[in-house]
């Protein structure tokens, strides 16, 4: 109730308006910015004020956290294989960081952590150098988005985070909310098989800009299956997916280093 229209990213709003006009010109064309971001549940109108939406300020709002502290993800590299193991005495972190902003910006600072954080292999073909991440960056971005989106939003899970934590030998993702609807174990990643909690956000999320070119998800029910492809390109091991009523895991097991490979530290010493 305190947020207002000011409350979101000017150059995402007009990203997006413009876009929901070329995709649907009959139906939005001659319509009013103000009347497709009510439309599509952007905003909402509170007597003579347009107010944000939980999703509206999610996708596109500066800063979302002023409202929601918790509607974050928080980073952490971890030096072992557990969280009890210390980099020394006085370290137990090998980086923390509580990462902010709208959903894509947060995709994108998770992307960079886990690139900080990681070694990228560097495989020698033919005459050409192939740099191959520890984790593929697409099947990372993918995780990220997923959560973010499918996260449960209600009020009581609001003092909740998304968690990406990286370990010697893994790489998990942490959403509060269980999978949804139809949506099984079983059934993830097959064809057909889609549910959304959060629908007007995913709706929003399809149109939403990222700065550097591009839109946050697809929203095809797809997103499962680009992990397994990118993971099975990568010659990984499968996603290792974990769900209960009130939280949803996936983990990626490090990337084996080939023999033939030279690698270096993606951190920043």
């Amino acid at each position: 109730p305190d947020a207002t229209i000011d409350d979101l990213d000017k150059s995402l709003l007009s990203g997006f308006i413009r876009r929901q006009k070329e995709l649907h010109p009959r139906i939005l064309g001659l319509r009013t910015d103000n009347d497709v971001l009510l439309d599509l549940h952007v905003v909402k109108r509170d007597q003579n004020v347009l107010r944000p939406t939980i999703a509206g300020l999610m996708a596109m709002g500066y800063f979302p956290q002023k409202f929601f502290p918790r509607l974050n993800v928080t980073f952490t590299a971890f030096p072992g294989v557990t969280k009890t193991e210390r980099v020394d005495e006085n370290r137990r972190f090998l980086d923390a960081q509580s990462i902010i902003g709208p959903i894509p910006a947060m995709i994108e600072d998770v992307l960079s952590a886990v690139t900080k954080n990681t070694r990228t292999g560097a495989v020698i073909e033919g005459a050409f150098r192939r740099d191959v991440p520890d984790y593929p960056r697409s099947a990372v971005r993918e995780a990220v988005a997923n959560a973010l989106m499918h996260r449960d939003y209600s009020p009581e899970a609001r003092g909740s985070q998304v968690q990406v934590n990286l370990y010697a030998d893994r790489l998990e993702g942490l959403n509060p909310g269980g999978l949804y609807g139809d949506v099984t174990i079983e059934t993830l990643g097959v064809s057909g098989v889609s549910s959304s909690r959060n629908q007007f956000l995913s709706n929003i999320l399809e149109t939403t800009p990222y700065p550097d070119g591009g839109y946050v998800v697809e929203n095809r029910g797809t997103g499962y299956q680009e992990i397994e492809e990118q993971l099975r390109r990568a010659m990984m091991l499968p996603p290792r997916p974990r769900n209960s009523t009130i939280s949803f895991s996936i983990t990626f097991d490090k990337r084996k280093i080939d023999p033939s490979e030279t690698a270096r530290s993606g951190r920043l010493d």
